[in-house]
């Protein structure tokens, strides 16, 4: 990385539950020793925009950089985003002109945390499907959260290029008969059921809705965190087959990802679902459904799997997507 110096960076990673905010440190030549401070923690829900949780941070810590690079859930195009699951659209420039800041960069947050994929430390990560990996292939980046993300990580012969993706919006496929019935259910209360609606944090809900009425059960009022644990620790048998069968269709769509990527250097799954239940996720049909491909199985079988622990992928890609965007355009060198 060819800077000169160090340079502080706002960075965040912006969900449509919380907008966690950081100040970043980058030394030159040294992106995978990017230092974290100032770390905050808002309630998106409680400001009209980002730009105005942005303002909150910086006067909070009277933070005078004028950088900032901001990775949000959502769509990113020419520096503009409209939030999937909050009421926010956010303008880059707007930002910058209106808090006369030098720079401000927009990314996806999946994009951020793929672009912070090579430099998390292996301590960091869980692995899942132990295998050799092909060296310079794709990596694919996917998650669970409050949504969905997907993006894809390439080498090329400057470094990593990241593609962002909304892969969480194509729609859920059924690879068996309960599968099938699974969806039925869930169209009762939703007209398109895609991997975002099912496979996240506010999906399992509605995924042990759907499985306790396929069942003939009564449907209990849980939330997501109940369904997760109640299934981990025994004490609810449709929770536990609501929260296997969410850990097999993952294991399908993740699959599907890497083919269609290309992902021969490995996928690696981040966002907050999967590290509360880890080991559920090791002894559940995960494996068996992300191999599962046909004519491809045994192209699968060399595929690694991770579970990213790291909650500040996010913030570290922002920052090296915004180290790299100054170096590229010649700025602060």
């Amino acid at each position: 990385m060819p800077r000169k110096k160090g340079s502080q960076i706002i960075v965040a990673d912006v969900g449509g539950t919380n907008a966690r905010f950081a100040l970043a440190e980058v030394q030159s030549h040294q992106l995978e020793q990017i230092s974290l401070s100032h770390e905050e923690t808002y309630a998106s829900g409680n400001y009209p925009s980002l730009g105005d949780v942005l303002a909150t941070y910086r006067e909070q810590h009277q933070i005078d950089t004028g950088l900032v690079c901001m990775a949000v859930a959502g769509p990113v195009s020419d520096g503009k985003a409209k939030f999937t699951n909050l009421d926010w659209q956010v303008n880059a420039s707007r930002i910058e002109e209106k808090f006369s800041l030098e720079h401000v960069s927009i990314i996806n947050d999946f994009a951020a945390f793929a672009q912070a994929t090579p430099y998390l430390p292996q301590q960091d990560m869980s692995r899942l499907i132990d295998a050799p990996g092909a060296a310079g292939a794709p990596i694919a980046a996917i998650g669970a959260g409050t949504g969905f993300g997907v993006a894809a990580l390439a080498h090329t012969n400057k470094g990593y290029q990241v593609s962002a993706a909304e892969g969480g919006h194509t729609i859920l496929a059924a690879a068996d008969e309960f599968q099938w019935q699974i969806l039925q259910a869930a169209k009762e209360e939703f007209d398109y059921i895609c991997v975002e609606r099912l496979l996240s944090g506010t999906g399992l809900a509605l995924l042990y809705r759907c499985v306790a009425k396929v069942n003939g059960q009564q449907v209990q009022h849980y939330q997501s965190a109940d369904v997760s644990r109640l299934a981990v620790s025994g004490q609810d048998s449709t929770c536990e087959q609501t929260l296997n069968l969410f850990c097999q269709w993952l294991g399908a769509v993740a699959g599907d990802i890497a083919l269609i990527q290309g992902a021969r250097g490995g996928v690696v799954i981040g966002g907050g679902v999967l590290p509360r239940f880890i080991d559920f996720v090791k002894a559940s049909p995960f494996e068996q459904a992300f191999k599962a491909k046909g004519l491809m199985t045994e192209y699968m079988g060399d595929i690694p799997v991770d579970i990213s622990l790291n909650t500040n992928a996010a913030l570290v890609g922002s920052a090296i997507f915004l180290a790299n965007e100054l170096a590229d355009s010649g700025m602060r060198q």
